[in-house]
């Protein structure tokens, strides 16, 4: 690799400066306006480019004083003198070495090969080159402290051939060396799994010890170079375990789940995983869990699964769309598992129904992005989003009803909030969906996939009072279903919405609506509008001045429809005052 010192280079840490003088940045890349601890990448992570320098730094100061010392001990000592002092140096350079692996020193390095900027990867390879010249001395093989440097050694000589062998098919391809295949970019998924099989093989310890360790044992070709670059390392072998001892099988699948989710940054991660059927795989885990006979109320492989299919779908792009979606059909997949089964079997935690929320608001959006262009997906994705509606309120209020057990996740924090907002996303997806593709009869009507009323009033009455607005928009313009007893739930529901508009500062689109919605439901009140109809009329008029400036046609459309259903019911007192205020408010608007 290329291990260009950097000893001269001053770092400074005053922001703009912490980038200037580390080897290969040209004035181009220095000029980009940029938050330097984030690097040049679009990764808005945290970067190494500030730590992974200082790293190099001091193994080159310690290594240059050992190579000094020695050769100035030529001229004034003795060859015995000479060769113990050099030993003494050398040894300092190795323990120091071993302090810093011991700290994700080589962890750090080898995550970096995954970096956009060719500089940081430069660092990386000078980082490693050195870490490897202490692991292949004479003092570290004989440090009794160090039992790990064989296994250590073994990785970084793998990942140094891998790079040579990268870099040689690369050259075949091209007449001259390009300048950015000094250091090949390596795979987020490779570089990570690289990174944390080093924090894992100096720790015999570790239940992943066995498995990361026999990986490297078996790489054959190229003299055991690190070659999974366009696949993904050791995937099926782990998240496919068929070891013995038990709960080993289940580590061993949770730890390859883990990497796929935290290193799926970007979409060529989607082209490894695709070759090995990765998303069908955990998909089809997924189904198998729903069969085991687990007590584990926050079991964190269904909560991992969920969550790797989200990533997959947040940073694969459009390949990923493609793939999830259209071909896999992941948009029938969620709602199959909500209807093909008990809700508080398949998602026993509010941490699993978070997970699988936010999932569902993903695929929807991507599916809206990327796939919604000819009729037929169109079409495809309206149904889909049509049946989901009353999925997303069943999940709310289901969680709801378990009572305040059922708000801890896996941290034991309360997060009630966190499911109402994320149930509040996916209804404005959903519906959004339905007003951009769908007919007038998909907006604002009764439907027999419409949203139960009684749920409806639920979600209402416990969703926080941040969110009250994006709910009421909402459950207002999504179709309903008027489940027994219906006139009793409709009186209930415009009673709470009514009183939103006086209570609440609403913008036009979402009074309008809550108006509209209203008359919806008084109008199939078909003379059942009894006693009650007086408070719908008192909540009227107290949004009158609200709504007037805002929605006035909308306001006297919902108070005539309240009278008029008031007036064809012969059992209900046509007098009273408010009543009267009503009737001459109309008549006035009708005279002007």
């Amino acid at each position: 690799g290329d291990s260009s010192s950097s000893k001269d280079s001053d770092v400074s840490i005053e922001k703009g400066d912490a980038t200037k003088d580390i080897p290969g940045m040209d004035d181009k890349s220095r000029d980009v306006e940029l938050d330097v601890w984030k690097g040049l990448g679009k990764d808005i992570r945290y970067s190494p480019a500030f730590i992974l320098p200082l790293i190099l730094g001091a193994l080159e100061s310690s290594l240059s004083k050992s190579t000094h010392s020695s050769l100035h001990d030529q001229t004034k000592s003795s060859a015995v003198n000479e060769e113990e002092h050099g030993s003494v140096t050398t040894k300092e350079f190795v323990v120091l070495t071993q302090r810093l692996v011991e700290r994700g020193a080589l962890s750090l390095a080898l995550a970096s090969l995954c970096s956009e900027c060719s500089s940081l990867r430069k660092v990386a390879v000078a980082t490693l080159a050195h870490i490897k010249k202490a692991l292949d001395t004479g003092e570290a093989r004989k440090l009794s402290t160090w039992r790990e440097r064989p296994q250590l050694a073994m990785i970084v000589d793998s990942v140094q051939r891998g790079l040579a062998v990268r870099v040689a098919m690369r050259l075949d391809s091209h007449e001259q060396e390009p300048s950015w295949l000094n250091i090949p970019k390596l795979p987020a998924l490779s570089a990570v799994f690289l990174a944390r099989a080093a924090l894992i093989i100096v720790k015999p310890g570790d239940q992943m010890f066995g498995p990361i360790n026999r990986y490297f044992l078996r790489l054959d070709d190229g003299h055991g170079a690190f070659q999974d670059t366009n696949r993904l390392p050791a995937f099926i072998s782990l998240f496919c375990s068929s070891a013995n001892e038990p709960g080993q099988a289940r580590r061993e699948r949770l730890w390859a789940l883990q990497l796929m989710k935290d290193s799926f940054v970007e979409e060529y991660c989607y082209r490894m995983i695709e070759s090995c059927h990765a998303p069908e795989l955990v998909m089809s885990n997924f189904q198998s869990i729903r069969s085991r006979q687990e007590d584990d109320q926050h079991d964190p492989e269904r909560i991992l699964l969920i969550d790797t299919l989200t990533s997959m779908l947040e940073n694969g792009g459009r390949r990923a769309a493609s793939h999830l979606i259209g071909r896999l059909g992941l948009l029938s997949w969620i709602r199959g598992q909500v209807i093909s089964d008990d809700l508080i079997r398949l998602l026993p935690s509010l941490g699993s129904r978070i997970a699988f929320l936010r999932l569902t608001s993903v695929a929807l959006s991507m599916s809206r992005l990327y796939l919604a262009k000819e009729d037929s997906e169109k079409h495809q994705l309206l149904i889909e989003s049509r049946s989901m509606i009353s999925d997303v309120i069943m999940l709310y209020d289901d969680s709801i009803h378990q009572g305040p057990s059922s708000f801890l996740d896996q941290r034991g924090t309360t997060t009630p909030a966190l499911l109402a907002t994320l149930s509040s996303d996916t209804l404005a997806v959903l519906v959004n969906i339905m007003k951009d593709l769908g007919s007038s009869e998909d907006v604002n009507s009764l439907q027999k996939y419409g949203i139960p009323l009684d749920r409806a009033i639920r979600m209402l009455q416990t969703i926080p009072q941040s969110l009250k607005s994006t709910i009421i928009l909402s459950l207002c313009i999504a179709p309903i279903r008027l489940d027994e007893p219906a006139a009793e739930n409709a009186v209930t529901f415009c009673e709470i919405v009514l009183s939103f508009l006086s209570t609440i500062q609403l913008d036009e689109e979402t009074s309008t609506a809550a108006l509209k919605r209203v008359s919806l439901l008084i109008s199939l009140m078909e003379k059942r509008l009894d006693a009650a109809g007086y408070g719908l009329v008192d909540s009227l008029l107290s949004s009158r001045r609200a709504c007037l400036q805002k929605c006035r046609h909308a306001w006297f459309e919902c108070l005539k429809e309240v009278i008029d259903q008031m007036d064809d019911n012969s059992s209900v007192p046509t007098s009273g005052y408010s009543l009267s205020i009503a009737r001459d408010i109309l008549e006035s608007a009708t005279g002007t």
